[in-house]
């Protein structure tokens, strides 16, 4: 039998330690499929809850720290990071999707404090070290984690550094955050810690297998990115990490940060952290996309399991529900507003004598044909000023790119104080952001019904405004961004309260 490489070592007794740890998340972790690549700089996570890492890398990691990294990449599928990122940040650039990625480690780091936290590693992004940006404190979701950090991003001066920049030295010389002086310091400690808790059975399980001469580096090199003094077997393992780290870290601007190791750092992230798939990942299965579901629904009853017996997982199971059973889209309730199939852009089928069937063959006696009728639904579109807000307005684009995509060139209507706009959109490239005044969603409304005389009309608003008095001939469905007027929308409107879906993650 083919003897067990060290990486393929370190992560089975890893998912063992894992099972320990969250016991909860064993129908995740247990069959992910952990595949080994020299391009991928240290360990990343797909869509489909697929874990590429490289041999390199997780040699040089102690079984506590490779469990760690395990969690983290489950997290990642368990809170669907790649859906949120898509609509918190739509058609986002590099440095926007970093910033999400860090928003998104905050909260994991958070997640696993409590049951890991004495295993954490060092220089991963912590919410100690981000607590100096305004806006930011323990206990908050991703999206609000990402929109402070943005706006800390977009109004810092260039080349300057920020509030906590200077105060970071001494804290990382203090804590071990990523002062290049204390390397050596932070691997000895570390082998203080985490080798002595291996000592009673992962070690001699390594040494058993020939493994020996990686012992040391097992936990020094994990810690720090300079193992410069390794020969020709380590340069060749670290080949794939060095150029995937430079070119990742070249394309993000990082000025003003807290330092972050090789170890979970947020710029080596996988699709479902981003939803950008990367060089390295396989293309996905029909198996791998039902498994995933199959398995996060297990996983589900399991926290439930565990909550009864007085365990954790209280956080992990609302963000669970929250993308198990989701609040309704807008456009969904358009189904059940015009009674006709809005969802699918060929529109509802009908069958018609008035067209032959595609198959029909000569002499064959007349068949019933079918057409397809697509309502007319109107996007109607409140551009004022109160929603230039980057939360809400990334909200609107959101359900806006969600109305192109469902409906067949949808109508959109920009407006104010006054309508701004209309037109039919395909896609987002061609959509334009017009307004930025007072609101009348009233005069839109009012506006929308008399020229075009719609089956449905989509309103997309914060509700600050003023509404009709009386019900209108179509059928208005409010996609409703913000709270802040939600009991001042009329009740013969169908709301659908799209800000609470945040509310809704507990991570």
């Amino acid at each position: 039998m083919e003897k067990m490489t060290r990486d393929r070592l370190i992560i089975a007794k890893a998912k063992e330690r894992c099972r320990q740890w969250m016991p909860y998340l064993r129908r995740l972790f247990l069959p992910m499929r952990c595949i080994a690549k020299d391009n991928i700089p240290t360990a990343a996570v797909d869509k489909y809850c697929r874990m590429y890492y490289n041999p390199g890398f997780v040699s040089k990691l102690t079984v506590p720290q490779m469990a760690y990294v395990i969690l983290h990449e489950v997290l990642h599928v368990v809170l669907s990071h790649h859906k949120r990122t898509a609509r918190m940040a739509p058609n986002a650039d590099k440095q926007t999707l970093f910033l999400a990625n860090i928003a998104q480690d905050l909260c994991i780091q958070q997640a696993l404090q409590s049951d890991v936290g004495c295993h954490e590693p060092e220089d991963i992004v912590r919410i100690d070290q981000w607590t100096h940006i305004d806006g930011i404190e323990p206990g908050m979701t991703s999206e609000q984690y990402f929109y402070a950090l943005r706006e800390w991003y977009e109004n810092r001066e260039d080349g300057e550094p920020t509030e906590g920049e200077d105060e970071s030295p001494s804290e990382d010389s203090e804590e071990g955050l990523g002062s290049p002086q204390d390397s050596e310091s932070d691997g000895d400690s570390e082998n203080d810690s985490d080798g002595d808790e291996d000592s009673d059975g992962d070690g001699e399980s390594s040494a058993d297998d020939g493994d020996e001469e990686s012992d040391e580096d097992g936990s020094d090199g994990g810690q720090s990115s300079e193992d410069d003094d390794s020969d020709s077997d380590a340069e060749s393992e670290a080949t794939g990490s060095g150029q995937g780290e430079s070119d990742s870290q070249s394309e993000v601007d990082t000025s003003g940060m807290p330092a972050m190791g090789d170890i979970c750092n947020p710029a080596h992230a996988g699709s479902n952290s981003d939803g950008e798939e990367k060089p390295w990942e396989d293309p996905p299965t029909l198996a791998d996309v039902a498994n995933q579901e199959r398995a996060l629904r297990e996983v589900e009853k399991d926290i439930d399991e565990c909550q009864s017996l007085g365990a954790g997982g209280g956080g992990i199971r609302q963000s669970l529900k929250a993308r198990l059973h989701p609040l309704p889209d807008p456009f969904d309730e358009l189904r059940t507003a015009v009674g006709r199939t809005l969802v699918a852009a060929a529109g509802d089928p009908r069958k018609t004598y008035r067209k032959y069937p595609r198959r029909t063959l000569p002499g064959d006696g007349r068949l019933m044909g079918t057409e397809h009728i697509q309502p007319e639904a109107v996007i109607l579109l409140d551009t004022s000023g109160s929603m230039e807000s980057s939360a809400i307005k990334d909200r609107a684009l959101t359900i806006v790119a969600k109305g192109i995509s469902r409906l067949q060139n949808p109508r959109i209507v920009c407006c104010d104080g006054v309508v701004q706009s209309e037109n039919r959109v395909a896609n987002m490239s061609r959509f334009t952001w017009d307004g930025g005044g007072g609101t009348d969603m009233t005069a839109g409304l009012l506006y929308v019904q008399e020229k075009y005389n719609p089956d449905a009309i989509v309103i997309i608003t914060d509700g600050i405004t003023h509404w009709p008095t009386e019900k209108l001939r179509a059928k208005v469905i409010c996609a409703l961004c913000c709270g802040a007027w939600a009991e001042r929308v009329p009740k013969w409107l169908k709301t659908v309260h799209l800000y609470r879906e945040q509310h809704k993650y507990a991570l």
